[in-house]
């Protein structure tokens, strides 16, 4: 999992989302501040979520398979839109941008 979170953002350093499942384990994406965490309900969530980031991390908040750490969700949120500019600026219309989103295309045709 650290794998594709490290590949997603490499070169990020606007800021680190850390994902915590109930075990203990831990993956993150970025380096640098601001910092948030978000603690799973269960592994298989951040898998969920990244099929499709843009619209899972919020579907799964409202489903309630995640909750922010210190129920701090604006440091979440801050976090994931300097991700998203990151993501807008870097990798839309490569190929990586484009390997994501037939991801995300396979992922919701198996809905």
């Amino acid at each position: 999992m650290q794998k594709i979170l490290d590949w997603m953002g490499r070169g990020f350093t606007g800021g680190q989302l850390q994902f915590v499942a109930p075990d203990g384990r831990s993956w993150a994406l970025g380096r640098g501040s601001p910092q948030a965490r978000i603690l799973l309900r269960d592994a298989a969530t951040l898998r969920h979520i990244l099929l499709n980031p843009a619209l899972r991390l919020g579907e799964t908040y409202v489903d309630g398979r995640w909750q922010p750490d210190n129920d701090d969700l604006g440091a979440v949120l801050e976090v994931g839109m300097h991700y998203t500019r990151y993501y807008e600026d870097h990798h839309r219309g490569s190929w990586t941008g484009k390997a994501l989103a037939i991801l995300g295309e396979l992922n919701n045709a198996t809905l």
